[in-house]
């Protein structure tokens, strides 16, 4: 049987179950619901005795409770379709047998497993024609290098072409046409997929001249002034030369090209425009100005600005210029103002106009020391003002002086034991902020008092054979041990335990134990019931339910 399968169909049963709740009904209902449910790899139909399943058409049934008058038992009967086999069953059935006895107290989801007979399944041949690859999903194809595999049968396969470089898909012939491929697998298929080279292929490259200047190119074919429109090779990198002429300067490139670089390179993927200008030099040189408020000075490299004393310069036209702010004792830098800008204290200004920048600064502020707090136990540990939350956030600064309270809160089923470190107690713990500080909140287990909870489930077994006694358990201690009682009327014929074992708290978990009915037993209806005892021997009410015995 899938194993994948059945587990990841026993943790839905589970959700399931969880959802419904672990607190006993009031009173049983007069009619639940059987779902039958088919999984697995082939197919088959599930029928029943009485006649109300017939899985196939008929898949939920609402049947009479084991309480009800007119209940009685149902039996199940798997029978497999042709090349396929019954694997097992999963939730109120188990085992392999194809036939199932069981009575209802509640609703109950149960799973039928088919599989195909023998491992079967359909191969898929793969072939190209020119430079590519196919690759399948899912996986199993991928040629280039596996150009054949086997399917389940039934499966969807979807195939994907890629061509290499230089080459174009042509399309798909044999068991797919056209320009997709996805098949069914009901049989052997082959499948053929065509590549052919790519057709070569040229763009128009234009460039447009304003101003006293012209542009050229590498390899040639620009030269503008006279020739402004040239053809160039799909994905020819085009190398573009602007020169200035006279008492021009180059001041920039526009469209496929950027910036004021004489040289650009544009790759010819498409058809580009490029557009380059050319205008009056610029003069020998512009100056820069610097204003700041108190609390610090600006420098820059190269030097000429000291502000403090000289807060202007005249520097080459073109000229890079870095600016340093530097803040006094007991000051920082906050930020920039003009043609320079943001906290960081290092501007560069390009001297290509007159340029003017402003320096702010202002108080520092106070000095803030670490707050570290640990746990021990569950719980929670808090901070008025905010900036401790442990849980997640265990460390914060906080200014020197500030008075800081830190509250402690216990997880469920745990109490606060106390503060060790920099506090002590058992209340809020108060803390002056005059250095760093270190704090441990101690949580402790609170003592179980809530007893377990338990629900027998009905269960079945054979004269000679093994029975499982099956319940569900759960206990907020987290560990549970149970002793079962089988019964006759009230005739006890067997008592059981199961060893103390794990019981997760607030989640119903299914045990069982397994009594040898003795072979001279009579058969027919017996009950059994339930105690739950946990670590702190809180112990549960006895929960019964019906035990058959064939």
């Amino acid at each position: 049987m899938n194993r994948a399968l059945a587990v990841a169909f026993l943790v839905l049963l589970l959700g399931a179950a969880l959802g419904r709740g672990d607190a006993p009904a009031a009173s049983p209902e007069a009619h639940v619901t059987l779902t039958i449910v088919k999984r697995g790899t082939g197919t088959g139909r599930v029928a029943s005795q009485p006649p109300v399943i017939d899985c196939g058409q008929t898949c939920v049934a609402s049947v009479p409770s084991i309480d009800e008058p007119e209940a009685e038992p149902i039996t199940l009967t798997a029978t497999p379709d042709a090349g396929s086999v019954f694997a097992g069953w999963i939730g109120g059935c188990d085992g392999s047998e194809p036939t199932c006895t069981i009575t209802l107290t509640t609703s109950e989801t149960i799973v039928a497993v088919f599989d195909l007979a023998g491992g079967q399944g359909a191969a898929l041949a793969v072939a190209t024609l020119g430079a590519g690859t196919v690759t399948s999903a899912p996986p199993g194809i991928d040629c280039g290098t596996a150009c054949s595999a086997t399917f389940s049968v039934g499966a969807t396969v979807t195939l994907s072409a890629v061509p290499g470089p230089g080459y174009v898909f042509r399309g798909w012939t044999g068991a797919c046409s056209g320009a997709a491929c996805t098949l069914v697998m009901n049989g052997p298929k082959s499948v053929t997929a065509t590549f052919e080279p790519a057709p070569p292929q040229s763009f128009v490259l234009a460039v447009s001249v304003s101003g006293a200047g012209k542009v050229a190119s590498a390899p040639p074919g620009i030269d503008c002034g006279t020739a402004c429109t040239a053809s160039f090779g799909a994905g020819t990198a085009v190398r573009l030369i602007a020169t200035a002429t006279g008492s021009s300067t180059f001041t920039g490139w526009s469209g496929a090209c950027s910036g004021a670089d004489p040289t650009c390179t544009v790759t010819v993927s498409a058809a580009r425009s490029v557009a380059a200008s050319f205008g009056e030099a610029p003069p020998a040189g512009f100056s820069l100005s610097v204003s700041r408020t108190a609390g610090g000075t600006v420098s820059s490299s190269p030097s000429g600005i000291e502000c403090g004393p000289d807060c202007a310069q005249v520097f080459s036209a073109g000229a890079v210029v870095t600016l340093t702010a530097s803040a006094a004792p007991g000051f920082v830098f906050t930020g920039w103002a003009g043609d320079c800008t943001g906290p960081v204290v290092i501007c560069a200004v390009t001297l290509d106009r007159p340029r003017a920048a402003d320096a702010s600064f202002g108080q520092a502020p106070p000095e803030t020391y670490p707050v570290a707090v640990s746990r021990t136990g569950l719980g929670e540990v808090v901070s008025t003002p905010l900036g401790i939350a442990c849980g997640s956030a265990c460390s914060a600064a906080f200014p020197r002086g500030a008075t800081l309270r830190l509250t402690a809160r216990p997880g469920p089923g745990f109490t606060f034991a106390g503060w060790t470190g920099a506090c002590a107690g058992r209340g809020d713990c108060m803390l002056t902020i005059d250095g760093p500080k270190s704090v441990t909140a101690a949580f402790a287990r609170a003592r179980d008092t809530t007893a377990p909870r338990v629900r027998a489930l009905p269960s079945t077994g054979r004269r000679g054979g093994p029975a499982r006694l099956r319940y569900r358990v759960t206990d907020d201690g987290g560990r549970s041990a149970e002793q079962v009682t089988v019964f006759r009327a009230r005739k006890a014929l067997a008592r059981l335990r199961s060893p103390m074992h794990p019981a997760v708290p607030g989640r119903a978990l299914y045990n069982f134990v397994t009594w040898r009915v003795p072979g001279g037993l009579r058969g027919g209806r017996l009950r059994f019931c339930v105690t739950a005892a946990d670590a702190a021997e809180n112990r549960s009410r006895a929960s019964c339910a019906a035990l058959r015995i064939d």
